[in-house]
């Protein structure tokens, strides 16, 4: 039974490690090094419960849309024709260009394209890189 227990405990704990970000990962930033380049910067668990601090491109995780809307898109490039991102918990809210070249406010959750594999952001199977400074 207690053999049962420990790897019932390790399977939770590696399910839990990859999977929604809202369960495994926190401390959320958003920044662009430079203009309409975007990039989110999370903590996230890995699958023997260390914290590891990652980012990763969000072109790589989203497009936009004719009227606007983020969407979820592998190497979407979407961002570039995006301005002032925000992220609010697991909220992306940005103005972004329209085909009209009208900038309309749209958002969406971050775990709609992003994950955690093993303590690094991720989409569609593209992980982040860890943080320059935790090293």
């Amino acid at each position: 039974m207690k053999i049962f227990a420990s790897i019932l405990a390790f399977t939770v704990g590696f399910a839990l490690a990859d999977g929604p970000l809202e369960d495994t990962c926190s401390e959320w930033e958003l920044w662009n090094p430079q203009p309409q380049v975007w990039y989110l910067q999370g903590h996230c668990l890995d699958n023997k419960g260390k914290n590891i601090c990652s980012h990763a491109s969000l072109d790589a995780c989203y497009a936009v849309d004719d009227s606007g809307a983020l969407q979820p898109q592998q190497w979407g490039q979407g961002l570039v024709k995006c301005k002032k991102c925000v992220t609010d918990q697991l909220r992306l809210t940005c103005d972004c260009k329209n085909k009209d070249g009208d900038y309309i406010t749209t958002e969406r959750g971050l775990d709609d394209a992003m994950t955690n594999h093993n303590g690094y952001l991720s989409c569609f199977g593209l992980d982040g890189v860890e943080c320059p400074d935790s090293k």
